[in-house]
């Protein structure tokens, strides 16, 4: 993701991806703090839910 959007020397410093990943959760999330929707799998990175657990297919 970071290299698609950041060109330059920048694109490898992690604290990017943070930001931006704290910015979307602020956007779509219901509750930026506790988030249901862009979902940090450590160690590996982040997942898209489909939706919310309360809304039906």
């Amino acid at each position: 993701m970071l290299k698609e959007i950041w060109i330059g020397s920048q694109w490898d410093n992690i604290q990017y991806l943070r930001v931006l990943v704290r910015k979307v959760r602020q956007k779509i999330e219901p509750d930026p703090n506790q988030p249901r929707l862009l979902i940090t799998e450590w160690g590996v990175g982040y997942r898209l839910e489909k939706r919310l657990e309360n809304q039906r297919d």
